[in-house]
């Protein structure tokens, strides 16, 4: 009798093993099968549409396909959303006519409104032609708004934004010391994921130029703090970009330590902000598309729980007829 019972119950656990098996594969089937069906769906989109007429087409050509895509909503209401009211009242207040002391305190209450958690997310600069949150296993795409349209007349995200809001809190106060999982971290003492090997991928330049080849630009333990109040997160990675074509970038966590979510954003070496995704969960996507010749740096943060998240940042190149 007990040789029967463990007869059956390993017969059990193995069919389990194969269920849990099977399920992993289907998803990743699904997955790569959507991620190709998002490329072939949008291949004839021509490289020289720009702003919402691109977004538009893409929406067009993925729902024909049957997929489920959020195009940008209205621009919200700022009151509407999850601020403090008077850094809401000081970030759109106009910056021409203010003293030189209150021009820093505007912008410093505006790049807490700019990455705020409940904006979401946004594209910025020409060289950003769109990013979102993606699911290719589900279908499902949502297109972050416009920087412009979310915040018009504001200063684009960048160095020089950085560098006026970094004096103006300088001349406030102190830069402050690393505290809690920051101090740890550079420390050694954090917490980290067991066998934990980052890898910065070099040299993939030469297969930069190899049209619809899937690249893993990096794919590693990333720290996640959260974001320093007056400057930008520091990349974890640097991926190349190309000209006579587009790059999307695909870049997520399937791992976390601690941490419950992951802000994502892109950015130029030189500190141009092309955009940033907040929010995601575990593999959850942040996509950006990107149509320049160059680089693009990857960063990461997080508006939960501190901790770390195993990222994998992916990029397809995909050939066009000229930019």
């Amino acid at each position: 009798m007990k040789k029967c019972f463990m007869a059956l119950l390993v017969l059990v656990l193995v069919s389990l093993l194969a269920v849990t098996a099977s399920a992993a594969d289907f998803s990743a089937e699904e997955e790569a099968a959507g991620q190709a069906e998002f490329m072939e769906a949008t291949a004839d989109i021509p490289d020289s549409l720009r702003g919402r007429a691109r977004e538009d087409a893409y929406a067009e050509a993925l729902r024909e396909m049957g997929w489920t895509v959020t195009e940008p909503a209205a621009v919200p209401v700022p009151q509407s959303l999850d601020i403090d009211p008077e850094i809401l009242e000081l970030a759109y207040s106009d910056l021409d006519s203010a003293t030189p002391e209150t021009k820093g305190k505007i912008r410093m209450a505006r790049r807490k409104v700019m990455y705020h958690p409940s904006i979401g997310g946004w594209s910025a600069h020409e060289n950003c032609l769109m990013s979102g949150k993606i699911d290719y296993s589900a279908r499902e795409f949502t297109i972050n708004p416009r920087f412009e349209d979310l915040f018009p007349g504001w200063e684009l995200p960048g160095s020089e934004f950085d560098a006026a809001v970094a004096t103006a809190a300088q001349a406030k106060e102190p830069v402050e010391e690393a505290q809690g999982l920051e101090a740890m971290t550079l420390a050694g003492t954090a917490p980290s994921f067991a066998n934990a090997e980052s890898s910065l991928l070099e040299g993939i330049l030469a297969v930069n130029d190899v049209p619809d080849k899937v690249v893993i630009c990096f794919n590693g333990d990333v720290p996640l703090f959260r974001p320093h109040p007056t400057m930008t997160t520091a990349p974890f990675c640097r991926a190349p970009a190309r000209e006579r074509g587009i790059c999307h970038f695909n870049t997520w966590a399937n791992q976390f330590v601690n941490a419950t979510s992951v802000n994502y954003g892109c950015k130029s070496p030189e500190g141009q902000d092309f955009g940033w995704q907040a929010g995601l969960k575990l593999n959850q996507k942040f996509y950006a598309q990107v149509g320049f010749v160059g680089f693009v740096d990857m960063r990461a943060s997080t508006s939960g729980p501190e901790g770390r998240g195993w990222t994998i940042v992916e990029r397809t190149y995909k050939m066009t007829g000229g930019m």
